[in-house]
């Protein structure tokens, strides 16, 4: 089998991990291959296009846009303007539990939303010290503290303030868009280390131009720096000789040498590519038990209208708007995540939607909107009671409970479902996030991007690193870039 060139390092994957990876190795002088088995790059930052409407693949807000990991890289690349990040003054419109409440994006909006919070949620004043200390540890926890809530579940440190239900299902819907996870999974350190920082920079919202404009950039900047870039390559084969990356045979045939490999999807896959006895027995073993989070199902929205002004809106509540929430619980959030990972429809649902267009107009024709609808799902592997059609009617009756203005106004909808997803991003069972982050697996608890093969690097949502999804990815693409550096310069390689 022919060879095709011989690189110092192939990056597997353009999605916001692998590009950020490749443009810091590119631009450190390193050969760098990268393959993207689409026919357009991006991974979860990709796109398709309807009837004039650009169309994310995923729904996404981003934490900290230019304050956070993607500017970072941008200015490391040398090309801080290559990405806008246009402002909205209220970044999400929370509804359902009795509540209609916009989160604003400026600082000078966070008293009358703390006020109007304190109001909606309807809290006693009894319950209000503790309110205030639960927020103020979320939001103002010294940093050397937040570690030693890492092992620990967010639904513990909720419960170590209040046991108010209002106050804690908003607290599990908000945090669990961040993480794709149920609150009793999920790790507090990490909750509050994101919290933190989105509050400090207050810059959450979407670029101009579609998510594909962040892994477009860094892809354009490595190829600038002599990186090359091939599409329609899916990876067969990570090969390895004594221990050592020796490089990557493609399914249409084609093979590559490299001194190493970076591999963006989980690491599971990443196993099955090289092959488990090529590991340590403890190391295949450790992969084989690490956790990844739940999937998603989404719907894109067209409407014929501008109907809203907020970056995202999110929703929780009963499916059955006549449900009454005066016997809300505790044990109903637990109920409604039992449900979603066993493959059964909830009584109660929670769902985000962004909204594009009110960051870049020109993702849609003159005069109308996009909606971007998600909720979790089960892993494809999951059995199911429902079809995923019977799902998208669940999460879309929900959604236009919420939010009724919508329902007269559709011009189209696309649901995009687990099996879809997991198969564009190639990431067996589609999980939104490859290694889930909870307990024991945060922080430097992560897979590290080093693997016992020799040349073979982890990078993107499976390794290393904290953040929320984009931002989490591409702060591991690049400390990984840079750890592979680092070898090629200490000739370790």
């Amino acid at each position: 089998m022919a060879c095709k060139g011989k690189y110092d390092v192939i990056v597997m994957g353009t999605g916001p991990g692998g590009s950020a990876c490749a443009g810091i190795l590119a631009k450190g002088g390193a050969r760098t291959l990268i393959l993207e088995k689409n026919p357009r790059i991006g991974g979860g930052c990709s796109y398709y296009e309807k009837d004039g409407f650009h169309i994310c693949v995923g729904t996404h807000i981003l934490a900290r846009c230019g304050k956070g990991p993607i500017g970072k890289a941008l200015h490391r690349l040398g090309i801080p303007g290559a990405v806008r990040f246009p402002p909205v003054r209220y970044m999400t419109r929370f509804k359902g539990l009795g509540m209609d409440l916009r989160i604003p994006t400026w600082h000078r909006d966070q008293l009358s939303f703390y006020l109007e919070l304190f109001r909606q949620l309807d809290i006693p004043l009894s319950e209000l010290p503790s309110f205030l200390k639960l927020f103020g540890r979320l939001l103002f926890l010294p940093e050397k503290k937040v570690s030693e809530w890492d092992d620990r579940t967010v639904e513990e440190f909720i419960l170590a303030h209040t046991r108010h239900p209002k106050i804690f299902h908003f607290l599990v819907i908000s945090i669990g868009a961040y993480f794709v996870v149920p609150f009793y999974d999920a790790s507090a350190g990490e909750a509050i280390w994101c919290s933190r920082r989105m509050a400090r920079d207050r810059s959450s919202g979407l670029p101009a131009e579609g998510t594909v404009s962040i892994p477009r950039a860094f892809t354009k900047s490595a190829e600038t720096d002599g990186a090359e870039l091939l599409i329609r390559s899916r990876v067969k084969k990570i090969h390895v000789q004594g221990g050592k990356v020796k490089g990557v045979e493609l399914t249409d045939g084609r093979s590559f040498e490299s001194r190493a490999v970076v591999s963006t999807t989980t690491a599971a896959d990443t196993l099955r590519l090289v092959g488990a006895r090529n590991f340590p027995s403890e190391y295949a073993e450790r992969v084989r038990s690490t956790r990844i989070s739940m999937t998603s199902l989404q719907a894109k929205i067209a409407v014929d209208r501008p109907l809203f002004q907020e970056g995202g809106l999110l929703g929780h509540g009963y499916l059955d708007p006549k449900q009454d929430i005066a016997g809300l619980s505790i044990d109903d959030a637990r109920q409604m995540f039992k449900d979603f990972e066993t493959g059964k429809i909830p009584k109660m649902m929670g769902f985000f939607c962004s909204v594009p267009t009110n960051y870049d107009p020109g993702l849609a024709p003159s005069g109308r909107q996009l909606l971007s609808v998600c909720t979790a799902g089960a892993q494809p592997s999951v059995q199911s009671e429902a079809s995923e059609t019977q799902w998208s009617e669940s999460m879309l009756q929900g959604f236009f409970n919420y939010f009724p203005e919508t329902q007269d106004h559709v011009m189209w909808i696309d649901t995009l479902g687990p099996k879809y997803i997991s198969n564009w991003v190639g990431k067996t069972d589609g999980p939104v996030i490859g290694t889930a982050q909870v307990p024991g697996q945060v922080a430097e608890k992560r897979l590290p991007h080093r693997t016992p093969v020799r040349g073979l690097y982890l990078a993107g949502d499976n390794s290393a690193g904290r953040g929320i999804g984009v931002e989490l990815a591409c702060g591991s693409g690049m400390d990984c870039a840079d750890t592979i550096l680092s070898d090629l310069n200490h000739h370790l390689l």
